[in-house]
C-alpha cells in the first residue's frame, strides 16, 4: 500500500462526512495497470474503459477551461465536481473559489477502482484535507448532501463535468441533474407554503408556549419499542378495507395514527398508541366530541399543533423539533436544553415513519396512505366530515365550516397494479417522500422492514405491497405489554415545570417588550413617508428614514422569534429599501411599496400576533393555574 493512499485517506478523515466512502475504498482493490500517458501541457491522463480521462492535448489546460465557464465562486456556492478524474479540476475549483471558504465542493467519483488508483499514486492531501470537500462514491449519498445543504435563493450552485464522465456515467450524471431540478422545484415549492403560512405558524406556536414544558422530547421515545411491529394509519379509504384485521391485532402492534385517522379507528374499537399532530388546522374538526376516549392515548406534537391536542387528556405527550420550523432551539436556549431536529418534510404521515424508526420498530406497515383516488372518495368512513368531489380535472373540497368549496389540481400517479390513478398534487409529492424514505432505510441498510397495505392505492417504490392479513402471516407477531415501554418515563415535577414557564415567560416578555417597539419604529417609519410628494421633501427626510428602517431590522433579528416575522416578508421588505435613485417617480413607487410592507408587517406583527403574545404571558405567569393544568396528567407518560 502506497505512502500516497495512507495520505490520503488521512487527510479524507478529517472531514466526517467522508467517512462512508473512507470505509469503501479501504475494501475496494485498485485498477489494475491502467495505461497513463502524457498531455502535451505536462499533465497526465489514464485510459479507462476505453476513453481518455482527460484531453490527452492538455489535461490541465481542459481542466483550467472547464473551471473557467462554470465554477461561480460565491459565498454560499455549491459546486458539483461530477468526476474527480486525475485531480485537476478539483485543484482549480479549490483555487478559484479559494476566498470563499465557506463554499462547499462536493465530488462525484462513481468508480471506486479507479479512485483508489488515483489515491495511491496522487497526492491529493491539499485538497482532500479541506473540510469543506465533501467526496463520494455513491448517488444516493450525492443527492442527500445536495439536498440537506441546498437552500432554494440563498445557494448559488454550478456543476462541473469531464467530457470523459459526460460518456463514462452518463446515466448516473443524467439522474443526477433530473434530482437536482426536483430538489430544488421541492424546496421552491417549500418556501411558497412557508412565505404564505409563517405567520400563522409562528402565532399558533407563541399560543401553545404555556403547555410546551409539560411536553417530553420526542428523542425520549428512542427505542423504546424495539423489534415490534408498527402500523402508519392515514385516513384514507383502504383503511375500511383493513381495519378490521387491525382490530383483533392491535395488542400485537403499535398504532400510529393521524389525526384524520382517529374517529375510524375509535369506532372499531382501535386505540391508537400514538395520536400524530402537526397542523393547526383539521385537529380541532377531527377529534371534537372524542376528549374522554383518548386518555390511554400519547400526543405526538410539533410546535403550531391545534391547541386542542395540548388539552385534550391524554396518557402523555411529546413535542417535536421541525428541522424546517426553527423555533423550538428557542425554547430549548430559554430551557438551557438542546433537542434533535427531526425533518418531516411538511407532512403529519412522513413523521408517522420518523416515529417507527425512532420506536426502534422491526416494521411497519402504511394503512390508509391510499395517496390518490382509488375510487370515488378521498377518505375512510368517518374520517372527514367534508365533502370531496373531482370536477373539471380538479378536486373539489367543501369546508365543513362555512361550506366554501376550493379546488386542488389533481395529477395522473401510477397504483399497485400499473393503473392510472388521479391524485391531489401535494399527494404525489408525499409518495416520492415515502420513496426516498425507503431509498435511505436501503442505503443505510436499516433492519426495519417496509410494507404498504393501503391497497388500491398509490404504488410506493420500496414498501411491499401486501394486505394486512397478509403482513401480520409474513411477521407473526406476538401480544405484550404496551405499557412497559413507557413506565420509567416520568413527568417532571410541579417545580420543574414551573421553573420552566418562568424561563419561557422571559422569552415571552421579550417578545412582547420588541413587538411594542416595532410599533413604535414602524409608526415613525409611516409618519417620516407621509405627505412626501416631491424629490426635495424626500431628500430632507433620507437619513431619518434609513435610521428608522435600521431600527426595525435590528428589532427583528437576532435570536428573537420576531426574526420569522422578517425571513417571511423579506421579499415585500427587499422591494421596499429605497435605494436613494434620482428621479421621483422611482422614489414615490418606492415610497408606496415601502408603506403597503409596513402595513403587511403591522398586521401580521401587532394585531394578530402580539394578542397571542399577551394571552400566553398572562397564562405563563399564572403559576396556580398552570398548576391546575399540570394536575390532571398522570405521574408516568
Amino acid at each position: 500500500m502506497s505512502d500516497f493512499f495512507e495520505r490520503n485517506c488521512q487527510a479524507m478523515a478529517l472531514n466526517a462526512a467522508n467517512a462512508p466512502l473512507l470505509s469503501r475504498i479501504q475494501n475496494t482493490v485498485a485498477l489494475s495497470e491502467p495505461e497513463v500517458y502524457e498531455t502535451a501541457d505536462g499533465g497526465l491522463t489514464l485510459i479507462f474503459r476505453e476513453t481518455s480521462l482527460h484531453d490527452a492535448n492538455g489535461a490541465i489546460q481542459e481542466a483550467q477551461q472547464l473551471v473557467k465557464e462554470h465554477c461561480r465562486p460565491a459565498a454560499k456556492g455549491m459546486h458539483l465536481l461530477l468526476g474527480l478524474g486525475l485531480g485537476y479540476p478539483l485543484a482549480e475549483i479549490t483555487h478559484k473559489t479559494q476566498d470563499f471558504p465557506e463554499s462547499l465542493i462536493l465530488v462525484y467519483e462513481p468508480f471506486l477502482p479507479l479512485l483508489r488508483f488515483v489515491m495511491e499514486n496522487v497526492d491529493l492531501t491539499p485538497y482532500f484535507s479541506k473540510r469543506n470537500i465533501i467526496i463520494t462514491d455513491n448517488r444516493f449519498e450525492l443527492e442527500q448532501l445536495i439536498a440537506a445543504h441546498y437552500v432554494w435563493q440563498k445557494t448559488e450552485i454550478d456543476f462541473t463535468t469531464l467530457p470523459s464522465y459526460a460518456h463514462l456515467a452518463h446515466e448516473d450524471i443524467t439522474g443526477i441533474l433530473a434530482k437536482i431540478t426536483e430538489i430544488i422545484k421541492l424546496q421552491q415549492d417549500s418556501l411558497k407554503i412557508g412565505l404564505l403560512l409563517s405567520p400563522a405558524w409562528l402565532r399558533h406556536f407563541v399560543g401553545n408556549l404555556p403547555y410546551w414544558p409539560a411536553c417530553l422530547p420526542f428523542e425520549n421515545l428512542e427505542g423504546r419499542f424495539q423489534g415490534k411491529h408498527a402500523i402508519v394509519v392515514g385516513g384514507g379509504p383502504s383503511l375500511d378495507a383493513a381495519i378490521e384485521t387491525l382490530a383483533d391485532n392491535q395488542d400485537r402492534l403499535v398504532v400510529i395514527a393521524t389525526t384524520r385517522a382517529v374517529r375510524s379507528l375509535l369506532a372499531k374499537g382501535v386505540q391508537p398508541d400514538f395520536i400524530l399532530a402537526i397542523d393547526y388546522e383539521g385537529p380541532d374538526e377531527q377529534l371534537s366530541g372524542l376528549e374522554t376516549d383518548l386518555k390511554n392515548t400519547r400526543f405526538i406534537l410539533g410546535p403550531y399543533a391545534a391547541a386542542c391536542t395540548f388539552l385534550i387528556p391524554s396518557a402523555g405527550r411529546f413535542s417535536v423539533n421541525l428541522s424546517k420550523f426553527p423555533v423550538v432551539p428557542w425554547v430549548d436556549k430559554l430551557l438551557k436544553r438542546e433537542t434533535a431536529p427531526v425533518d418531516v418534510l411538511g407532512t403529519v404521515s412522513y413523521l408517522g415513519v420518523q416515529t417507527a424508526i425512532t420506536l426502534g420498530c422491526a416494521s411497519m406497515t402504511l394503512i390508509g396512505m391510499d395517496l390518490a383516488f382509488s375510487g370515488d372518495r378521498q377518505y375512510a368512513e368517518n374520517a372527514t366530515t367534508s365533502e370531496q368531489r373531482i370536477e373539471e380535472g380538479h378536486l373539489i373540497v367543501q369546508d365543513s365550516k362555512d361550506y366554501t368549496d376550493s379546488k386542488v389540481p389533481m395529477v395522473d400517479t401510477v397504483g399497485q397494479n400499473g393503473e392510472t390513478l388521479r391524485t391531489p398534487i401535494d399527494y404525489e409529492m408525499y409518495r416520492k417522500h415515502f420513496e426516498t424514505f425507503a431509498e435511505l432505510c436501503q442505503h443505510e441498510n436499516h433492519a426495519c422492514k417496509l410494507f404498504n397495505a393501503s391497497i388500491g392505492g398509490v404504488a410506493i417504490k420500496g414498501f411491499e405491497t401486501l394486505a394486512l392479513q397478509e403482513v401480520l402471516f409474513r411477521l407473526s407477531p406476538e401480544p405484550f405489554d404496551k405499557s412497559a415501554p413507557l413506565q420509567n418515563l416520568v413527568m417532571p415535577s410541579e417545580e420543574t415545570l414551573q421553573a420552566q414557564s418562568r424561563a419561557i415567560l422571559s422569552g415571552v416578555e421579550d417578545l412582547v417588550e420588541r413587538t411594542e417597539a416595532a410599533r413604535q419604529v414602524m409608526d415613525g417609519i409611516l409618519e417620516t413617508l407621509d405627505g412626501i410628494d416631491n424629490f426635495f421633501q424626500w431628500e430632507g427626510h433620507i437619513d431619518q428614514y434609513y435610521q428608522l428602517q435600521k431600527q426595525l431590522r435590528d428589532i427583528l433579528s437576532g435570536d428573537s422569534l420576531l426574526s420569522m416575522i422578517l425571513s417571511t416578508t423579506s421579499y415585500h421588505y427587499n422591494k421596499a429599501m429605497i435605494k436613494n435613485p434620482a428621479e421621483w417617480d422611482a422614489v414615490s413607487k418606492n415610497i408606496g411599496t415601502t408603506m403597503a410592507f409596513i402595513d403587511h408587517c403591522r398586521k401580521t406583527l401587532c394585531e394578530e400576533l402580539y394578542p397571542v403574545l399577551l394571552e400566553s404571558r398572562e397564562k405563563l405567569s399564572d403559576q396556580a393555574a398552570l398548576s391546575r393544568r399540570w394536575q390532571p396528567l398522570p405521574e408516568n407518560v
